[in-house]
């Protein structure tokens, strides 16, 4: 009877602790797959560049992969080196990436010389993550005729897309991703305008392209952080970005840190203004 009872109870306390776990993961699960999210970000492997490279990328997703931590990623640009031939390079390793889905925006080098076409399809797109809206922007050109082209050129249709989605979300907070900083493309002094008089919830803005750091904590007028990683190019930088969300409620808490890759190592980054830093943590009010 005593050997019953003993049994009897574990099974209730069994059930009771499933219950309880199947209740914690119920509340604790959200539309976009959970309270937590961390997301890696790097740019500018310039795959074919000096000597085949691939060797960076490939260093970078190791070391991702081995960290275990990233949920999802964006590659801000400039995926190869002006050579078509390097697309199929840049899929098979970032099909090697460990995460549940990873994005892509182009740079000003994703153009074939000898065809100037792009070598992937110009990507744009706004997606919804734990109530903060991340917004992807590509640029369209890498040659005007036989002149290389350094700043960032977006088209028409994608200009329309990119004003009626940023006012669209105008109430939302904003993370912006693309290859050029804000100021370097062609339509910047109508987007700056629209982000300044509508009051735009821009809160940070991840670019590529200039191959060092460059953490700007306010951004004047428009009062948003804009952050540049060092790049993953062939000069042994293997650097990338991690993004740490966490909702609690209608607040989302953000933690920004900094990786070398090759080395396995968080490291510091230097500020426009001199100082140096291990993150950057802030929060966002989100419906």
């Amino acid at each position: 009877m005593l050997n019953s009872r003993k049994t009897i109870g574990i099974a209730v306390v069994v059930i009771v602790v499933a219950a309880f776990a199947v209740v914690y993961l119920f509340f604790s699960m959200g539309e976009k797959g959970g309270t937590q999210q961390v997301w890696w970000i790097a740019s500018d492997p310039h795959l074919g560049n000096l000597f085949d490279n691939v060797d960076s990328l490939r260093v970078a997703i190791e070391d991702v992969n081995n960290l275990g931590i990233a949920d999802h990623a964006a590659i801000l640009g400039d995926l190869v080196n002006n050579l078509g031939g390097y697309a199929d390079n840049f899929i098979q390793l970032m099909g090697n990436l460990k995460v549940e889905k990873w994005y892509y925006v182009l740079g000003n080098h994703d153009f074939d010389r000898g065809t100037r076409e792009n070598v992937f399809p110009v990507f744009y797109d706004g997606i919804d993550v734990l109530g903060i809206r991340f917004v992807f922007i590509s640029t369209e050109a890498g040659y005007s005729g036989t002149s290389y082209v350094y700043s960032g050129v977006m088209g028409e249709k994608q200009f329309d897309w990119l004003w009626t989605e940023l006012y669209s979300h105008k109430n939302q907070p904003i993370f912006m991703f693309s290859h050029q900083p804000p100021s370097s493309w062609n339509k910047w002094s109508d987007l700056g305008s629209l982000i300044q008089s509508e009051n735009v919830d821009v809160k940070v803005w991840f670019y590529g392209h200039d191959h060092e750091w460059e953490i700007n904590e306010n951004v004047q007028p428009y009062n948003f952080m804009e952050i540049c990683d060092n790049s993953l190019d062939w000069a042994n930088n293997y650097a990338g970005v991690f993004l740490f969300l966490q909702r609690e409620g209608d607040t989302v808490n953000v933690t920004i840190k900094f990786r070398n890759h090759l080395d396995h190592e968080w490291i510091s980054v230097p500020t426009v203004d001199g100082r140096m830093i291990e993150n950057m943590s802030f929060s966002v009010k989100v419906a």
